[in-house]
């Protein structure tokens, strides 16, 4: 049995009106939304069947409390034919919450894809490393996908995971959620989201540990983030699957 996890407890408001869409066969619904969390980044959040009913009936302006886990959707572009990326948080569970709780809570197990980047800032001379994790995630009858986790990390922990675990190590991180921004070579604003790590560790290989092979990381993956909607209505929610 895979251990592997991605499991993000975060609260917010909802920003955008829910968007309800229903397969043509009627065995699926999916509803997607706008959510502004505690230092005034926007996800995206979807859910499915009848969560996805009950998502459907929130209203804007209402605070609640998200319990899911970090998704990165592929899907084609309409205009371009080309295979674009979507990063959204997949939601398991929802609950009434006090206006500005601020909960931002994220773990995450899986494989490091690569030997990430680690180096000593000017000035404070701060120790930084960033890599990608890559968490398996099963899609029913029997496959599975994975999502990649980038993974940032200061300090004693980027030494730690600088020096211990190389590609292909199964390791833990936890911390919080940090949504970005920035532009790429096209001059197009992108948005960014990395798991910003208060602890990091091993994790067995034995059984009942991770299992599983490594994916491999896709840089156009990176390249092809979709930026997060500004508003409702946003036409990437359209472009993507089901």
């Amino acid at each position: 049995m895979s251990m592997n996890k991605n499991l993000l407890v975060i609260s917010g408001e909802i920003t955008t009106n829910p968007e309800k869409r229903v397969s043509p066969d009627g065995k699926l619904t999916v509803t997607r939304m706008g959510l502004t969390i505690s230092d005034g980044a926007q996800i995206t959040v979807k859910s499915y069947n009848n969560l996805a009913d009950k998502m459907a009936e929130l209203k804007v302006g209402q605070s609640i409390l998200i319990i899911g886990g970090l998704q990165t959707t592929p899907y084609k572009d309409n205009q371009t034919n080309a295979t674009k990326y979507f990063t959204e948080v997949c939601c398991q569970h929802f609950y009434s919450s006090a206006k500005n709780a601020g909960v931002n809570y994220f773990l995450s197990v899986g494989r490091n894809t690569k030997d990430g980047t680690f180096f000593i800032g000017n000035g404070e001379k701060k120790a930084m490393y960033r890599t990608s994790m890559a968490v398996n995630r099963s899609t029913g009858a029997d496959k599975e996908s994975a999502d990649f986790i980038q993974v940032l990390a200061f300090d004693k922990k980027a030494e730690f995971l600088s020096k211990w675990v190389p590609k292909g190590t199964a390791f833990f991180a936890e911390g919080r959620l940090s949504v970005g921004t920035y532009t790429d070579k096209n001059r197009e604003t992108k948005s960014s989201y990395e798991l910003v790590a208060n602890s990091v560790g091993f994790v067995s290989d034995k059984k009942g540990g991770v299992t599983g092979s490594q994916p491999a990381a896709t840089p156009a993956q990176q390249q092809n983030e979709a930026p997060l909607p500004a508003a409702a209505g946003f036409g990437g929610w359209g472009d993507l699957p089901m």
